[in-house]
């Protein structure tokens, strides 16, 4: 593996990630902007892993520790200041419902094949 061609390559998810990070201490972030957070956190962790097992570079594996480091506390930090009943009334009253509307055509084909199954069971019985 070619470090130099790797630091290349990943450094701008490691920029956005700081960026991202920085947004955050300033501002609450929004759903997609904490899934885009999530997302970053996990390459960067994926990339702490690979340099960790080409380099013994202090600087390089610091500065990713750190981020990582940052990024775990952020991400675990925020779900502990929701209150769970309004969280679960969320989830129930409004992204279920939202979910099952994206998906409709899934839902009404899986509820015609079990009203089908139900009616050609009760029939054969």
């Amino acid at each position: 593996m070619n470090i130099e061609r790797f630091l290349a390559d990943r450094r701008p998810v490691w920029d956005d990630l700081e960026r991202l990070l920085d947004r955050a201490d300033e501002i609450e972030l929004s759903r997609a902007q904490m899934q885009e957070l999530v997302e970053l956190y996990r390459r960067t962790c994926s990339d702490l892993n690979r340099a960790r097992s080409y380099t013994a570079n202090p600087e390089i594996l610091g500065q990713l520790n750190q981020l990582t480091g940052r990024a775990y506390r952020f991400i675990y930090r925020a779900g502990h200041r929701a209150r769970i009943w309004p969280a679960l009334v969320q989830l129930v009253t409004v992204e279920i419902p939202a979910a099952f509307r994206r998906q409709r055509a899934s839902v009404v084909l899986a509820a015609c094949a079990f009203v089908a199954g139900a009616l050609f069971g009760s029939i054969a019985v």
